[in-house]
């Protein structure tokens, strides 16, 4: 289950809501395994199981595999090591008996619950998808063809009838943000809201976070340590100051932030905050932005500001040279503390 973060009003109200339509009684919370995580882990150190048997992707670099023994423990935790009795379980496999206890047993499976990999195995681009599909991303995000039914289900329940707000596409978000920022997003450490002004509410999803970011950027074949783009310089960041006024610039302040200062007049079109975005955006990704904002993103209001890829109509600035521009901007977003 994500985290929503709900204030205590918040679930009573939701719980409130979901009593009053429910059908038949309330399914029962899914029991835990019974035993003890942090004796299971002793246990799976002091018994030698990393000898033979890794924990997914995650432990293969401390196992010992012997020949013709999976290196990752398979679904069921009741067989082979861990069978009641495993000289009578494993049929012509040979499976060393330790002796274990019933609760040795279930402390043990209490720590490969809480610890191993969901698709032990797999590489970081395979989990991005299968993490993505059992998350269930895409019931309100747009991910490459598929477009998420909740804009459609919103308006067609709300009283008003309006679409509410898009969210962000999931398509190029491994190219787009740092991976160490989105693994901070999806498990719940980022401090701040990329977005609060949108009324949908991003979950946190705990220990998923940081294998989905990683997955995310192995998807685009993108670094999963931070990228950084040309080194700092004072005097571009001053004309990309510049550049993101009304006057003599593209008019940034109408619709982004910058630190405590708001925008001046977003309506609908708010934009991120510019104090943000060192922390989160590659440099690669920004460039292809500033130059077709639509084409990675057809709901984008940020308009293009340079049709033909070369110039823009600030022409009084680095000779009006688009590149030159952006790299500018980019400067100055760089030299802006986080607040």
């Amino acid at each position: 289950m994500p985290d929503f973060r709900l204030s205590e009003t918040e679930t009573r109200d939701l719980v409130a809501l979901i009593n009053s339509r429910a059908k038949g009684g309330l399914t029962p919370d899914p029991q835990s395994p019974p035993g003890n995580l942090g004796q299971g882990r002793r246990l799976f150190i002091s018994r030698g199981c990393r000898s033979c048997h890794g924990l997914g992707a995650k432990a293969t670099t401390d196992a010992k595999p012997a020949p013709r023994v999976p290196l990752a423990f398979g679904q069921a935790t009741s067989a082979g090591c861990l069978a009641e009795k495993p000289s009578q379980a494993t049929g012509k496999r040979r499976v060393p008996e330790f002796g274990f206890t019933k609760q040795q047993r279930n402390d043990l499976v209490a720590f490969l619950a809480a610890t191993a990999d969901l698709a032990p195995g797999k590489s970081p681009l395979e989990l991005a998808g299968t993490i993505t599909r059992t998350l269930r991303c895409t019931a309100c995000h747009d991910r490459d063809t598929t477009v998420s039914p909740r804009r459609e289900i919103i308006a067609d329940e709300s009283d008003r009838g309006l679409l509410p707000s898009v969210l962000p596409n999931l398509t190029w978000a491994g190219e787009k943000l740092q991976t160490s920022w989105t693994g901070q997003l999806l498990s719940g450490r980022l401090e701040h809201s990329s977005r609060p002004w949108l009324k949908a509410r991003m979950p946190s999803f705990g220990s998923w976070g940081d294998r989905l970011a990683r997955g995310l950027a192995a998807e685009h074949g993108v670094s999963i340590a931070k990228t950084a783009g040309p080194d700092p310089d004072s005097t571009l960041a001053e004309i990309g100051d510049k550049l993101t006024r009304k006057q003599g610039g593209f008019n940034c302040m109408q619709c982004h932030g910058v630190g405590k200062t708001p925008a001046l007049a977003p309506f609908d079109n708010r934009g991120v905050n510019f104090s943000r975005v060192r922390q989160r955006l590659r440099y690669g990704f920004y460039l292809d932005w500033m130059f077709d904002p639509l084409r990675l993103d057809p709901h984008s209001k940020m308009p293009r500001f340079s049709p033909d890829r070369k110039t823009t109509a600030v022409d009084n600035v680095l000779d009006g040279d688009a590149r030159r521009q952006f790299d500018a901007l980019w400067h100055f977003l760089q030299a802006i503390e986080d607040n």
